[in-house]
């Protein structure tokens, strides 16, 4: 699957910047190339009630109709709900959308937090201007729309840090690796 990831330090229910974020995820959800895993990805970097109430807003999308869904979302989410349904193209459905959206919110000591547990798989512990250096590289190709392809982003680690990194071991891609192995062995009788 994909993610395609909205971040955004500071949201409000209002102005371009809102309009802006639901008018980007409604064209890409609507896109041919959208695939049913893919996912819509809100990043936020601070916890809020709007954070809070976009949250309990995907949880309860698995409703059957907008109305049901209003219901569920309930009172404390009432005005985000219209916020978001204002800001939408006219052919866009809000709950069809909420389906393909998933919230995050990370702020900066949860991330250096969780980077501090990541096991990268590499022979050497990572130097500590690593998750500074990933985290200005992501923010600054996120102002124009960048893209981090696998191979592009190993090789720019290896360069700038020496980082010779591995999949991580919770992939099973060792493990895949030894069966595909096992069952493309030939052995000849005799």
């Amino acid at each position: 699957h994909r993610e395609f990831i909205q971040a955004k330090s500071k949201l409000r229910r209002s102005g371009d910047a809102w309009t802006g974020l639901w008018n980007d995820f409604a064209r890409q959800a609507a896109d041919p190339q959208f695939r049913s895993d893919d996912r819509l990805v809100l990043a936020l970097g601070s916890r809020s009630n709007l954070g809070d109430a976009l949250k309990i807003m995907v949880e309860r999308s698995n409703a059957e109709t907008e109305d049901e869904w209003a219901k569920r979302c309930g009172d404390v989410v009432r005005e985000t709900l219209t916020a978001v349904r204002a800001a939408l193209p006219p052919e866009a459905s809000a709950l069809d959308l909420f389906r393909k959206v998933e919230v995050r919110v990370s702020t900066l000591d949860d991330m250096a937090t969780d980077f501090q547990r990541l096991d990268l798989g590499t022979a050497a512990p990572l130097p500590r201007a690593l998750q500074s250096h990933l985290r200005d590289l992501a923010g600054g190709e996120s102002r124009r729309r960048g893209i981090f392809q696998t191979l592009g982003l190993r090789r720019l680690l290896e360069a700038d840090f020496s980082a010779d990194l591995f999949e991580p071991r919770d992939w099973g891609l060792g493990a895949y690796r030894d069966a595909l192995g096992r069952s493309q062995r030939i052995e000849v009788p005799g």
